[in-house]
């Protein structure tokens, strides 16, 4: 429907670029109004999936826990302040001599 409002509409106009943003704005609005369309008919079955999607985003959050937080590690260190490298470099020095070090 909304390629046949293009077709008819939009073919008068005699800019290009006027005719390209039109487009490009109908184009958009048709494809927003589809989606809100879409999901008030089937408002009734999208709560399985949304549960299902939340879940799943839960489980791979949980499941990813320890490689986020070292990815989040070097961020801060190779990219954050100095101070934060400096005590970052000091604890994990810290957490080694602990280790290696014999009671």
């Amino acid at each position: 429907m909304i390629k046949l409002i293009q077709k008819n509409l939009f073919s008068k106009i005699k800019d290009n670029d006027n005719r390209y943003k039109a487009t490009k704005i109908s184009s958009f609005i048709g494809y927003v109004a589809t989606i809100i369309f879409l999901t008030v008919i089937f408002s009734e079955k999208l709560g399985g999936l949304t549960v299902a999607l939340g879940v799943a985003g839960a489980g791979i959050a949980f499941a990813l826990q320890e490689v986020i937080a070292s990815f989040a590690g070097w961020l801060a260190i190779m990219f954050g302040n100095s101070t934060i490298r400096k005590i970052a470099f000091n604890w994990a020095a810290l957490k080694v001599t602990l280790w290696t070090s014999e009671f």
